[in-house]
């Protein structure tokens, strides 16, 4: 077997749980290691140790793609330099696995978007949550009909921001940006990732408690679908509570709350306990990042797009910037992109 090389940009927390993934699928190795902060050499050396792979490090991008063969690259960079990143390893033709969020612009991620498709290659945007075991299986008995037709949805992600270029806009982008697009891409996928979206209705409110953040930190927004239903998502970037991923799914016969779900053959007031990881840690080492590593290789193995291509990705960015908008005017807004 020839294994995929695979260029990791960007070696701090997130990009370790990469290298994880990477390390524990045969098809796969680590090619090359590129950091971008005096710190990241000596983190490449403990994931090296830690992992027990040889590649290079380069503190520079350009030299790494021109030098290292790899055909596949993990952005897991701050925030801000995802487009640039991501860009540069399509342009050279890479396979591209680039951390959430995509990028920072509605022109940013058009332009992911139109290079990808230029040059063909496969593409994933990390929304991790997709791949907890609890919640793959509730998507699975939601698609099956074991709930009816979906037809009212809540995802809530409040988490509390530590660090400086997580609360500053030009680096982090916004609390949706930041983690909030994990709440709105998990109502996508249980409502229909392809059912369009008709309206937006998005609040927001400045940071109540911290002095550090130059961005509305809590945030709400009513999803109004084409076909009549209604989805909430909000957020959260202070949160003085524990971490806290909310799923709620109302159906025709049924429903899901978190890790739980009511079915038909239940009785009218009982819950069932969906076995199996839910997102309910903020700590990236318990999210399951090979089993989105190893799915991201599937796609380039078989030559197929990921279902979380920046194209198809695209989607919640572009209801994300539509949000802003809204809360930032106080109206309500068209979404035209479906």
């Amino acid at each position: 077997m020839v294994k995929k090389r695979v260029m990791i940009m960007g070696p701090g927390w997130v990009a370790g749980e990469h290298i994880k993934g990477y390390c524990r699928d045969p098809r796969a190795e680590v090619a090359a290691i590129v950091g971008f902060r005096p710190e990241d050499a000596a983190q490449c050396e403990r994931y090296r140790q830690q992992y027990g792979f040889a590649a290079p490090y380069y503190d520079d991008l350009g030299k790494a793609i021109a030098e290292s063969g790899a055909q596949a690259a993990s952005v897991c960079t701050i925030n801000h330099m995802h487009y640039a990143n991501a860009l540069a390893a399509v342009e050279a033709g890479l396979h591209v696995f680039c951390e959430k969020p995509l990028a920072l612009t509605p022109e940013q991620v058009d332009g992911l978007v139109a290079a990808a498709r230029s040059r063909g290659v496969v593409t994933h945007v990390g929304h991790v949550v997709r791949w907890y075991s609890a919640v793959a299986e509730l998507k699975r008995k939601a698609e099956a009909g074991l709930f009816g037709t979906l037809y009212y949805g809540e995802a809530d992600y409040f988490h509390q921001y530590i660090g400086e270029w997580k609360t500053k806009a030009a680096t982090g982008g916004s609390t949706w940006l930041m983690g909030g697009i994990h709440a709105l891409d998990l109502l996508l996928h249980f409502m229909g990732h392809d059912s369009p979206v008709a309206e937006v209705y998005g609040v927001w409110q400045p940071a109540q408690w911290r002095k550090d953040f130059d961005y509305e930190t809590a945030s709400c927004a009513i999803l109004r679908f084409a076909d009549g239903r209604l989805g909430k998502v909000a957020t959260d970037a202070e949160s003085a509570v524990p971490y806290t991923f909310r799923l709620r799914l109302h159906g025709t016969k049924g429903g899901i709350n978190q890790a739980f779900y009511h079915s038909p053959d239940m009785p009218p007031k009982q819950w069932a306990k969906q076995e199996g990881q839910y997102p309910d840690d903020w700590h990236v080492a318990e999210h399951p990042f090979p089993a989105e590593v190893s799915y991201f290789l599937d796609c380039i193995e078989s030559g197929r797009d990921s279902d979380l291509c920046f194209a198809r990705a695209a989607k919640a960015y572009h209801l994300i910037f539509a949000i802003e908008h809204s809360a930032r005017t106080g109206k309500p807004v068209r979404f035209t992109r479906g």
